[in-house]
């Protein structure tokens, strides 16, 4: 096939060279999205979700052991500049205040694990505990357990937006 205008001749290579750069340009951008993708998000919710799915029997007799402690948990999120405050008041199914508890948790980002935040939790109250955390504004997972002495426990896991 020719051309006469620019005495162009359209030749075998030259279709195999365009051939070849078109779909060598959409595997360097598959290549650069999948890359992306897999960085910015791993693709795993929560860790050992396989060993975790085996034993779940186990998983489903903690819930109901904590579901039978009847613990009530009230949570206050503020904002003051860059530090969000979380306050958690843990009482007993009659109000009172549960005491001499160990409270841990974490503020864990839903697709940048990089930016998840270990709290501190201190007892500010009778029954409140309070951390506080330098985090961006958006969407937070909000982690926690509760335990006594004697090994009473409660897991708490909460989607928050903080602004």
């Amino acid at each position: 096939m020719t051309h006469d205008e620019g005495n162009f001749i359209l030749r075998g290579w030259h279709v195999f060279a365009a051939f070849v750069a078109f779909f060598g340009v959409i595997l360097v951008a598959n290549i650069a999205l999948v890359t992306t993708a897999a960085r910015s998000f791993p693709g795993e919710e929560a860790s050992k979700a396989y060993a975790r799915g085996l034993d779940y029997n186990a998983v489903l007799k903690a819930e109901r052991a904590e579901a039978a402690l009847g613990w009530r948990v009230e949570n206050v999120i503020s904002r003051e500049g860059g530090i969000v405050r979380i306050q958690l008041e843990i009482s007993d199914p009659y109000g009172e205040p549960l005491r001499e508890l160990g409270v841990s948790g974490r503020l864990k980002h839903p697709a940048a694990h990089r930016a998840d935040v270990e709290l501190e939790f201190a007892q500010i109250g009778r029954a409140v505990f309070e951390a506080r955390a330098e985090i961006d504004p958006g969407a937070w997972i909000l982690e926690f357990d509760a335990e006594t002495a004697a090994g009473a426990r409660i897991d708490r896991r909460e989607r928050l937006f903080i602004e």
